[in-house]
């Protein structure tokens, strides 16, 4: 039986405040036969990428470990995990899980967001081919939560991550950003891992930010601006008529809709899936 394309763990409208993410020094268990995949994947993707003249870079993140709802806020746990074990474990490695279990793999958090143009319009990126996950795809505007960023008293700020990922992928600065309003997460329902996803609403038209991308060059991130219409007749002939959809896409999509439009259309437009 296939996988769902995405699975709702938590949904809501949460604010800033509302949204609390906290380090435990939980790292993965160790397994032998897991450890040596990582290792060995690690290294075949590096001799990859040197053989084209690049480099990858295994950044540190962070691991989920599990969340609650308490008193109106979303709390999750985090713990220590990097890029090299979510490439070997939850990219590329997905159907390997039964095998070694959910809990063992790297579980990243993801966060990233539907971008709500002044001028009515829902804005994703298409992902250049030269990028190591999704290449190609319609997707999100965002990346993960990086352990460098812990704050002082041992937690993450979620949108601060954000406001940095809009900022490196789109230009997005402080002034350009009307409000964000995290929808909940969701994971892609093969590789299942977490994602937070969010509501951008911006001061900036869909021209605005098509003119910041410059497909061709080696640092763009993506190739294209794709809009779809914030409207509800608009999005699942969107969703149909985009080739090489992203599942975290369409979930944050289907989430927008489901706050925006009212529970009766996400009740309607989830039964296309």
């Amino acid at each position: 039986m296939a996988p769902p394309l995405f699975v709702v763990d938590v949904s809501g409208e949460f604010s800033e405040r509302q949204v609390v993410i906290l380090w435990r020094d939980e790292p993965q268990p160790p397994h032998a036969a897991l450890d040596r995949l990582v290792e060995d994947t690690w290294t075949r993707l590096c001799e990859q990428k040197r053989e084209k003249g690049t480099w990858l870079y295994n950044g540190r993140m962070l691991r989920y470990l599990r969340h609650r709802l308490e008193n109106g806020k979303l709390i999750i746990e985090a713990g220590p995990t990097d890029y090299a074990a979510f490439m070997a474990t939850n990219y590329l490695n997905p159907h390997r899980a039964e095998e070694f279990g959910w809990e063992a793999y790297s579980n990243p958090i993801g966060i990233s967001a539907t971008v709500i143009a002044s001028d009515g319009w829902l804005l994703y990126g298409r992902r250049n081919e030269q990028v190591a996950c999704m290449a190609g795809y319609a997707h999100t505007f965002g990346g993960t939560l990086e352990r460098d960023e812990m704050l002082a008293d041992g937690t993450f700020d979620a949108f601060a991550g954000l406001r940095r990922e809009l900022d490196e992928e789109l230009g997005l600065k402080e002034k350009d950003i009307e409000r964000l309003i995290c929808l909940g997460m969701i994971r892609d329902g093969l590789t299942r891992q977490p994602e937070l996803i969010f509501d951008a609403y911006i001061r900036l038209t869909k021209s605005d930010i098509a003119a910041r991308v410059r497909p061709g060059c080696a640092d763009e991130e993506h190739a294209e601006i794709l809009a779809c219409r914030n409207s509800p007749d608009a999005v699942l002939p969107f969703i149909r008529d985009t080739h090489q959809i992203a599942p975290v896409l369409i979930g944050a999509i289907m989430q927008h809709g489901r706050y925006r439009f009212g529970p009766a259309w996400y009740g309607q437009a989830n039964k296309y899936f």
